[in-house]
């Protein structure tokens, strides 16, 4: 069994406010080149489609089970250079549109 990370410490809501949090729709997964652990999506965001690059891989039998499911996205992040392609959004995943949880 995976250990669970604990919560982070509380933060004003001053600082809460400005994260813009919107639903978007993972249109594609694919596996990044080169890695066993991290995937590309393809996310229409409604006012923009982006590619996010997210490690799950490990959590799910065929990623691309997700394909059509809507997720949370952070998308004021600023953007992180790695050794793939991720641009602004953070992403938490959705069974459901009404039900999400964490990867």
């Amino acid at each position: 069994m995976r250990s669970v990370a604990p919560p982070k410490q509380e933060v004003v809501f001053d600082i809460f406010e400005k994260i813009d949090v919107r639903v978007g729709t993972i249109l594609e997964v694919k596996d990044v080149p080169d890695s066993r652990k991290l995937v590309r999506l393809k996310v229409d965001l409604g006012f923009a489609v982006r590619t996010v690059v997210t490690g799950f891989i490990n959590e799910r039998d065929n990623p691309k089970e997700i394909e059509g499911l809507q997720a949370l996205f952070v998308v004021n992040l600023p953007l992180v250079k790695r050794r793939a392609p991720c641009p602004k959004p953070c992403c938490s995943t959705s069974d459901t549109p009404t039900r999400s949880h964490t990867f």
